[in-house]
């Protein structure tokens, strides 16, 4: 799987997805990641990228024909015809405040495409025109609102990295995991977690998990997930 981040702020990229787990992927080839910068792409030489917004208002609005050729660069680079490319392998994500929020179903569904092209909003936003015409999906991570696009664009990643085979050492790591797995009433957040010393601020580990029975440490953990996600509800 290949990313590629179309951004005002390539340099963000680098620290963060070459440490760590994807650090650590990056050298085992499960994905790999390249960044276009819009301002590549301006309309003049001062580097502007934006304008102001019809109909008034506070802020600026990336361009969507400045966008247009940023992702069509990024098409070209990965061999690829913006326009005519197969949309069921490659996947166009814009990342902005009022979209649809991301999920963990979100995730296990974008780990099948080929290539993801991630768009990082900026500014006020960008031309709607642009989105309709080109995004598969606007994403937001939650009802607030970040600088840019760049932070979201990279948890989008994280997320679908790690699903990928050979991302993480064990393959239980992933079918356990929070909102991966559920119940009857839906998605689950993961059971609690803890390790040696039994004894702690005298918070003693429950005897069920140092049984060995392991249907009943799978039933405590089932109860403690269900616990969890009526915590969240409220």
């Amino acid at each position: 799987m290949h990313f590629t981040f179309i951004t005002l702020f390539p340099e963000l990229f680098e620290n963060i997805l070459n440490s760590s787990i994807l650090g650590r992927s990056l050298k085992k080839d499960v994905f790999s990641f390249s960044c276009v910068n819009i301002r590549d792409f301006a309309i003049d030489l001062y580097g502007h990228v934006d304008d102001t917004p019809y109909g008034g208002g506070p802020g600026m609005v990336i361009r969507a024909d400045v966008l247009e050729k940023a992702l069509a660069n990024s098409f070209e680079l990965q061999g690829l015809n913006l326009e005519s490319a197969d949309r069921s392998e490659n996947l166009v994500i814009v990342t902005a405040a009022a979209g649809t929020q991301y999920t963990q179903g979100f995730a296990e569904k974008f780990k099948s495409f080929k290539n993801i092209f991630i768009v990082c909003g900026h500014y006020e936003g960008i031309d709607q025109r642009f989105i309709d015409l080109y995004a598969d999906y606007e994403i937001s991570l939650g009802q607030y609102v970040l600088t840019g696009g760049e932070l979201p664009a990279m948890i989008i990643a994280d997320s679908i990295v790690r699903l990928l085979p050979g991302a993480l050492g064990d393959s239980e790591s992933v079918s356990e995991e929070s909102f991966s797995f559920s119940d009857e009433q839906g998605l689950l957040p993961e059971y609690p977690h803890s390790t040696r010393p039994d004894t702690f601020k005298n918070t003693v580990i429950p005897d069920v998990l140092k049984s060995g029975n392991h249907a009943k440490i799978k039933e405590w953990r089932m109860a403690q997930s269900r616990i969890r996600r009526e915590k969240l509800s409220k």
